[in-house]
């Protein structure tokens, strides 16, 4: 019974995170929320969270029975040094904090509920289900077997989003609302929702390549067809944002390659790089009753940055950098005054910078310090996770969450470091290295300038709980320690390049290098000391 319930919600979580980016908002479908993307998360996570209390249940009676009522876990113990524990640990204190948030909000209903199904994922309701998402991964998926079904969702969530994103670009649009437009969203609502997913869904894609398969040809010819429609689909997106996240995602994936994989298996990855991009090369050229502008926004990224370049927006508040520099200081604005609707008692005045706004209050307290335009512009996101945090639920609740952050990054780096340094580097593991770690930091740099909703942000938790469970499965692997010094002295063997990873190979090229110029000054110095001949 217990092994049915771990495996029920293992697909529970996995059908909820493939649905929620892919199911359509259909206006009137259901009578309480016109956001099914909603219903299905908060399903979902009431499933899980059924199933694991029930689970905990059958798991307690028989400790009762052996008269083990005695609480004798010790969190200071378990939580120790071990980053992965800390985050845990952290978002459970964020979520906490967000209670007492909900409770101080001037608006308890709105935070508690939400006010309105397109502004998700910042209301109490929407965070309780992410964070059960969360632990669900964190908690359930310690296994590479698991951890690789996670990935699959992924990649096939993100291909088909992208295969339904350039159908729009071409004008095949039967469930969204995208005519007349030349941003490509796909089902995300959003052009910026759905380039962040690509941000997630790319490397996941790319480290597929690592698996071997009877057919290794033909399964990488489907990855670089499956790889060409995200990157034409980020590419249609339009948002400069999730461009320079996805950059940064090739990075870190490129450092964390070099540490753990061999070159036979880069170059293999680079080669789906490479006919992926010319898949997408393909279908951004092809014409289309939609206009590709991605070209003009990323040739712009520069100007944004240096602040030569405005996009008007009719007399709104101005896209790109400069809108977003904008809304920034009046969000900064409002952290020094902490304005509201209505008038707070000096209780919850003095507790504002201790816990915020209260959720999904940031739209209305915008107003009372942001720049007036011509147009009515609502605005309901600062374009910056940390800002929206800082806003709705205070100093506590930003703290928590960059700590959280933090424990998560730790934790990914003393993965990679593992890794790198035992003979553990097996192609399943690297697999789950390259695909869950560079989409994770590729998401959290997207966060710094985009908007995140529950379309995005599911996965986004997820692949939080994946970076916990993936530090747990490096762990618990058996690692082979070789004792140099029972050994024989033996003259090193020579270290096949391919079969190495770049960062060994220029490790040891560097010894052969340094033991030669040893070898050559100990002859000349030999030579030097031998008596001159009569």
């Amino acid at each position: 019974m217990i092994a049915r319930i771990d495996s029920s919600i293992t697909w529970i979580t996995l059908a909820t995170l493939f649905l929620v980016p892919l199911v359509f908002a259909f206006n009137g479908f259901v009578s309480v929320f016109s956001e099914l993307k909603l219903v299905t998360l908060h399903l979902g996570a009431a499933l899980i969270a059924i199933l694991w209390l029930w689970q905990a249940t059958l798991t307690r009676v028989p400790q009762r029975t052996a008269r083990q009522d005695k609480l004798s876990f010790d969190l200071v113990s378990w939580v120790g040094r071990n980053p992965a524990r800390w985050s845990i640990l952290l978002a459970s204190l964020w979520l906490i904090s967000q209670g007492i948030t909900v409770i101080l909000s001037p608006l308890t209903v709105v935070s508690l509920f939400g006010s309105d199904d397109a502004r998700s994922g910042y209301n109490l309701y929407d965070n309780i289900s992410l964070f059960i998402v969360f632990l669900s991964v964190a908690l359930r998926f310690r296994s590479q077997k698991n951890l690789q079904l996670l990935v699959f969702t992924l990649v096939a969530s993100g291909t088909v989003a992208a295969l339904y994103g350039v159908g729009q670009h071409f004008g095949f649009d039967p469930l969204g609302d995208s005519a007349g437009r030349n941003r490509v969203w796909s089902s995300f609502g959003n052009p910026l929702n759905f380039g962040s997913y690509m941000v997630m869904s790319i490397p996941a894609t790319l480290a597929m390549a690592f698996l071997d398969r009877e057919r290794r040809a033909v399964w990488l010819a489907g990855l670089s067809l499956a790889l060409g429609f995200q990157l034409a689909g980020l590419w249609l997106s339009g948002g400069r944002g999730p461009y320079i996240s996805f950059a940064a995602s090739m990075i870190v994936l490129l450092l964390a390659g070099s540490s753990i994989a061999t070159l036979r298996s880069l170059s293999r990855l680079g080669l789906v790089l490479l006919f992926g991009a010319m898949v997408a090369a393909v279908i951004a050229l092809l014409p289309s009753p939609s206009e590709d502008i991605a070209l003009s926004r990323v040739l712009s990224i520069g100007d944004q940055i240096i602040g030569t370049d405005s996009e008007s927006n009719a007399g709104g508040i101005e896209s790109g950098l400069e809108g977003r520099f904008e809304i920034w200081g009046a969000t900064l604005d409002e952290a020094t005054s902490w304005k509201t609707p209505q008038d707070d008692s000096a209780l919850n005045a003095a507790l504002r910078p201790v816990f915020g706004l209260g959720q999904d209050m940031y739209i209305y307290s915008y107003p009372l310090v942001g720049k007036a335009h011509e147009a009515n512009d609502l605005v309901d996101h600062p374009h910056n996770f940390e800002l929206q945090i800082l806003m709705e639920q205070g100093v506590v609740g930003l703290l928590l969450f960059v700590g959280t952050v933090i424990a998560l990054l730790l934790t990914a780096l003393n993965v990679v470091r593992r890794a790198g340094v035992s003979n553990i580097a097996s192609n399943p593991i690297n697999l789950l290295i390259l695909a869950l770690i560079p989409a994770t930091i590729g998401k959290l740099v997207e966060m710094q300038t985009g908007i995140s909703r529950v379309s995005d942000l599911a996965m986004t938790f997820a692949l939080f709980g994946s970076i916990v469970a993936l530090s747990n499965v490096v762990s618990s692997m058996k690692t082979e320690e070789v004792d140099s010094d029972a050994a024989p002295k033996q003259s090193p063997a020579r270290i096949d390049p391919w079969t190495a990873s770049p960062l060994t190979v220029f490790v040891d090229h560097g010894l052969l290098q340094f033991e030669w110029t040893c070898v050559r000054l100990t002859c000349l110095s030999a030579r030097a000391r031998m008596p001159t001949s009569m």
